[in-house]
């Protein structure tokens, strides 16, 4: 979406690494097959982005 309708290739990227750190480090929701809460997910996603580095 970032991407595409909004025009912020940036923002996807940044957005796509920090999802891909938090579940590659194991956090998984449990649709995942993880336990974590809709709440310590999107604090993971924010806490990525906080310290993304490209």
């Amino acid at each position: 979406m970032f991407e595409h309708s909004f025009g912020r290739p940036a923002a996807a990227d940044a957005i796509e690494r920090a999802v891909d750190n938090f579940l590659n480090a194991g956090l998984l929701p449990p649709d995942l097959g993880g336990s974590a809460d809709t709440a310590t997910v999107t604090q993971a996603v924010l806490r990525n982005l906080r310290t993304d580095k490209p």
